[in-house]
């Protein structure tokens, strides 16, 4: 704790090159203590490992910061404060933009967090934040994947619609037909819970179907195009209600009529 201390006034004195020799050694000496006493209280293990967890995290070891959390998890599964210390480093690979490690950790808090509903606040989100890198990193389909997948993991959340929706555009990297399909299993299973999305999703319908008539026009794809306009119109009579006056919706639902 000593050494703990002074790693920190070394930190706040601007000395980083002290501040992590300290916290390197603070670390080491907790380290030793769970080693010599395998069978103390557990409470002081746990917070003797979250110590040095957070210690060698001050001194840039992120290895080692992994092996004391994993260590954690393996003894007492439904500890929240190494779901948060997870959560923390995978904050730390995103600033350092060790991006596909982070979604791993990412991933792993979530599926944690979900399986012994422990640190929902920050675990759950934490497969929207997965969803999002990926994303960015242009895995796209993967990113869709993983959108939908919080949705219908989490139906009772109130941004499950939102974020399951967020796949749409995911989906429209991916190619036509799937953004498609993917619109309709939205409009199938979130029907009318979050209005907005649900309008914006037949009016992507139509931009994507407009899409395939001109790209591959047939019977089948105008029919599609007629089905699209149609479903978008009663929709948007039925929640127009629903939305707010400066909504996209009313725009979208004018902008396709006049086609």
């Amino acid at each position: 704790a000593a050494l703990e201390q002074k790693a920190k006034e070394a930190g706040r004195a601007g000395d980083t090159e002290k501040m992590r020799a300290l916290s390197l050694e603070a670390a080491r000496a907790y380290d030793q203590f769970v080693e010599a006493h395998p069978d103390e209280n557990p409470e002081r293990l746990q917070t003797a490992l979250i110590n040095a967890a957070l210690l060698y995290e001050a001194a840039g070891m992120q290895e080692e910061v992994q092996q004391r959390i994993e260590v954690l998890l393996s003894r007492w599964p439904a500890h929240e404060q190494a779901l948060a210390l997870q959560h923390m480093r995978a904050t730390s690979l995103i600033r350092s933009l060790h991006y596909d490690p982070a979604i791993q950790v990412l991933e792993t808090v979530y599926h944690t967090s979900h399986s012994i509903g422990v640190g929902t606040e920050y675990g759950i989100p934490s497969l929207a934040s997965a969803a999002w890198l990926r994303e960015g990193l242009g895995q796209y389909q993967r990113a869709a994947e993983t959108y939908e997948q919080y949705g219908l993991e989490n139906p009772d959340r109130a941004d499950a619609a939102p974020i399951a929706f967020k796949a749409g555009q995911a989906w429209e990297q991916v190619g036509l037909e799937e953004a498609q399909a993917f619109y309709l299993r939205y409009l199938e299973t979130w029907k009318d819970r979050s209005p907005d999305h649900t309008l914006e999703a037949h009016y992507r319908r139509v931009v994507l179907s407009e899409k395939k008539a001109e790209t591959r026009p047939s019977s089948q794809s105008l029919n599609d195009l007629t089905e699209a306009r149609q479903a978008h119109q009663e929709a948007y009579f039925r929640l127009k209600d629903s939305i707010s006056p400066s909504s996209p919706g009313h725009h979208q639902m004018s902008e396709s009529a006049l086609q």
